[in-house]
């Protein structure tokens, strides 16, 4: 039995609408399912998010990383005096969600430009505090220098950790990414495989997308049921079945 982890942003997040059950990563543990499954992924997170994951992983002794490429300019910090830790959120006996409290993260596009806030204790924190940790992060997340500095985590982060295995995904087209992968992502090979110029849905929720049965909505380009299962079967497991198997 391995422990694999996945670490990533929405397209790879279990908690996110119109997932669950759907998404690629449970439909990835149905298919390997004498192996233990930890899902890191939640949507607007950042590589210094992805860096907490990837310490809790170490700790829980994960034997193989599955993390995606995402946009660089994400930031987040924790805020809270409570020990760094991880609540695990059983879904089944092999698959199971990761849950970070009492973090603030931010994301420039997508979610507007507030800073977000995860636990339920927020409210708690005075706006001065909230005001100044907002100005941080976005500062933070403007910065050339850091999104160079996440360039390069990303792109040396299977040399850097000794897991035994890190698999290395680009799910969506024209990420910040400097492996070559972006243009080949799996996204651009669903739409390619749909017959879908990509230039016409590459930012924004599609109806062309919502039309062919590949968005879960008009409004929202997460993939649907149909789509996962597209993914899982041309992009994922070619790169993940001699490791599971």
């Amino acid at each position: 039995m391995l422990k694999v982890a996945f670490i990533g942003d929405s397209f790879s997040a279990y908690d996110q609408a119109g997932q669950q059950e759907n998404s690629w990563t449970y439909l990835l543990s149905e298919k390997f399912p004498q192996h233990q499954y930890y899902n890191y992924a939640y949507g607007g997170r950042g590589y210094d998010y992805y860096q907490l994951c990837l310490l809790d992983a170490k700790i829980r002794n994960i034997d193989v990383i599955i993390i995606n490429a995402t946009f660089n300019h994400r930031a987040s910090q924790l805020i809270s005096d409570n020990e760094f830790n991880f609540r695990l959120q059983k879904i089944n006996d092999r698959y199971f969600e990761l849950i970070l409290e009492d973090l603030a993260w931010f994301t420039p596009h997508g979610y507007g430009n507030n800073v977000n806030f995860t636990g339920n204790k927020a409210h708690l924190i005075p706006e001065v505090v909230k005001n100044s940790i907002a100005e941080s992060l976005s500062n933070k997340a403007l910065s050339y220098a850091q999104r160079h500095y996440n360039d390069k985590w990303y792109e040396n982060v299977d040399s850097l950790y000794n897991f035994k295995h890190i698999v290395k995904l680009s799910l969506l087209q024209n990420v910040d990414v400097n492996d070559g992968d972006s243009n080949d992502s799996a996204c651009m090979q669903l739409q390619k495989a749909f017959e879908i110029d990509p230039a016409k849905v590459a930012w924004e929720p599609s109806k062309t997308l919502f039309d062919k049965g590949l968005a879960i909505s008009e409004a929202d380009d997460h993939w649907s049921p149909l789509a996962n299962q597209w993914v899982l079967d041309n992009y994922i497991l070619p790169r993940v079945v001699d490791i599971l198997s």
